[in-house]
């Protein structure tokens, strides 16, 4: 963006000393997308196999395809920079998850991890019997308060039905604290994050990674995703996300409007804000999440601490 910046003063100024040497889109954008580097060389043989330099016309010389503008070049561009930070902060992350493992020492009595000695449950019952009873407190309490904000929460508009869309140019969504979460959560358990859609009180809007669970989707002009140590991800587009969930032995399908498409999360993340803020009701029932909508109940079960859709 700096870079960017940068080229936009030169422009002005080289404008302001005479009005005829007016710089073209077309050399603006060469400009910028020559001056990147070799770090960007792959990202810029897959965006100019996309975009085109100069528009493409007929036989009649009517343009067909308009040529890349400047500022789709930088969105462009700053996606991939987002992506490379993102590469490296995962590459960091899961090196350090790797040397903790490495370093955690079993329970000399039963010779299990991330206990010690003292508190094997084992050789003491009664810590065990303690952490289930408090286990239990905790989910009551959860229930006793869901309860008690759904009574005084008024009724919103229906989920499945088509809101009118909130702007969102100028906002940021945090849902990378939520992503990072639970990558680190399934580092060392067999989850495949793209294929589970996993609802979450962390993030404020609904994300998935896969584009073919989306009906449709369309351009997203709002600004990066804020999330984990300061980390930022810009999404590819919005749309309606499509969950094709089990009600009852039966597939339901659940359409999820303004659904932020961000394949580089590698997570599907269903915001339990946003369907509390289109009208649905929530309740645990033991170790599950119910979410009724439109009388329809859809459940979030327990999985590996956190709460994900039976679909």
């Amino acid at each position: 963006m700096n870079y960017a910046e940068k080229l936009r003063e030169a422009r002005t100024e080289i404008i302001e000393l005479d009005p005829d040497c007016m710089i073209s889109e077309i050399s603006l954008v060469s400009k910028f997308l020559t001056g990147l580097g070799p770090d960007y060389d792959i990202f810029l043989t897959s965006f100019h196999q996309k975009h085109s330099l100069l528009p493409e016309r007929d036989e009649k010389n009517e343009i067909t395809k308009a040529a890349v503008t400047f500022d789709e070049a930088i969105q462009a561009a700053e996606r991939e920079e987002q992506n490379m930070k993102g590469r490296e902060d995962n590459k960091t992350a899961l090196l350090a998850i790797s040397q903790n493992t490495q370093k955690i020492k079993g329970c000399e009595h039963c010779h299990k991890p991330y206990h010690t000695k003292d508190e094997c449950w084992r050789l003491h019952p009664g810590l065990g019997r303690k952490h289930h009873e408090e286990k239990y407190r905790e989910r009551k309490r959860k229930r006793s308060d869901s309860h008690s904000k759904e009574n005084k929460k008024p009724k919103g508009n229906e989920l499945t039905e088509e809101n009118e869309i909130e702007p969102l140019v100028g906002l940021s969504y945090s849902i990378s604290d939520s992503i990072e979460a639970i990558h680190l959560m399934a580092a060392d358990i067999d989850i495949n994050l793209t294929a589970t859609f996993f609802l979450d009180s962390g993030c404020s809007h609904h994300s998935g990674c896969r584009k073919e669970d989306f009906t449709e989707l369309r351009s997203y002009a709002g600004r990066p995703l804020r999330g984990f140590a300061g980390a930022r991800a810009i999404p590819e587009a919005i749309g309606t996300m499509k969950l094709s969930c089990l009600v009852d032995n039966k597939n339901v399908d659940l359409y999820l409007h303004n659904t932020l498409y961000v394949p580089e999360g590698g997570v599907n993340l269903i915001s339990m804000s946003k369907l509390r803020a289109k009208g649905a009701k929530m309740g645990f029932d033991n170790d599950d999440i119910t979410i009724t909508i439109k009388g329809t109940k859809f459940k979030a079960s327990l999985l590996h601490g956190l709460y994900a859709f039976d679909i």
